[in-house]
């Protein structure tokens, strides 16, 4: 009879041991796999919703018309007479009214975006500020070559 007693607590020991790895496994499925799922089936619902004329936008920030499509490719009017292909899963997404609204202000010049122009000549000031280091000028041979550190550029 006491060994009885003590199989039955022993199973309930073991069974206390499990309930920490069990914890942890429902709370990874509540906070990382079942939100993922769901935002999984939206994407695939918003990539079989896609229709020839849909505006959207890529992951890369492209936006776009559809103009063809089939089972793996996207063909975007994305200018005047320019159609490019894209990978059916390069749409991040449909395009809102905010992102029409950004690219009408940004056409017609209203837009505060900071072009590629705009940063290289503030690139441009700030090296006229730096004081730049002349190999060639090294006081010692040991100034002129790189550490073990560094590496040379050939």
């Amino acid at each position: 009879m006491f060994v009885l007693a003590q199989d039955a607590a022993g199973g309930l020991g073991s069974l206390s041991s499990l309930l920490p790895i069990l914890l942890v496994g429902a709370v990874f499925w509540f906070l990382v796999i079942r939100p993922q799922r769901t935002r999984q089936k939206e994407r695939e619902t918003m990539l079989s919703a896609l229709s020839i004329g849909s505006e959207v936008v890529t992951i890369g920030g492209l936006f776009g018309e559809v103009e063809a499509m089939d089972d793996n490719w996207v063909d975007l009017l994305v200018g005047e007479d320019v159609v490019l292909r894209f990978a059916r899963s390069a749409i991040g997404r449909i395009a809102t009214d905010e992102d029409r609204e950004s690219i009408e202000a940004f056409a017609s010049g209203e837009s505060t975006a900071v072009t590629a122009a705009d940063d290289q000549d503030e690139a441009l000031v700030d090296w006229e500020d730096e004081e730049l280091v002349d190999w060639d000028d090294a006081d010692t041979a040991d100034d002129a070559t790189p550490s073990d550190g560094e590496r040379a550029d050939n």
